[in-house]
């Protein structure tokens, strides 16, 4: 082995471990805020004035944002690269949480709630390479 390998080899395997450990930390961070919102789930019934149903819709319409952003997340960062995909789906994912915590009435926190999800659906699609 070099003495240039030896220099490089352990930077690699440091960048490596860091950005698999921002990966689990993104992992989590999106699990703590996918539990936000049903952990308010009788708040905003009463402050909203919604049904079981209306909650009922907007996790159906969350869930099928996430996957919809785990598969487009997936598919672009194969043809752009892990950066800008991340860094999109990240935005998205801030983004729809302030729009959750500022929404006016219940159709920003559906719109919100989409936001949010399709976020954490990319940066799903895109962190799964580097676990």
């Amino acid at each position: 082995m070099s003495r240039y390998d030896r220099q490089v080899i352990p930077i690699l395997i440091r960048r490596r471990s860091f950005a698999a450990g921002l990966a689990c930390l993104a992992f989590l961070l999106i699990g703590w805020s996918g539990l936000l919102v049903p952990s308010l789930t009788r708040e905003i019934e009463g402050a909203f004035g919604e049904t079981d149903a209306g909650l009922g819709l907007f996790y159906f319409l969350a869930a099928a944002a996430y996957a919809a952003g785990s598969v487009v997340g997936g598919i672009a960062t194969e043809r752009m690269g892990r950066r800008p995909v991340l860094v999109t789906a990240a935005a998205l994912h801030a983004v729809g949480l302030v729009g959750l915590g500022l929404a006016p009435g219940w159709l920003a926190i559906m719109a919100a709630g989409i936001v949010r999800s399709l976020g954490a659906g990319g940066i799903d699609g895109g962190v799964n390479g580097l676990i």
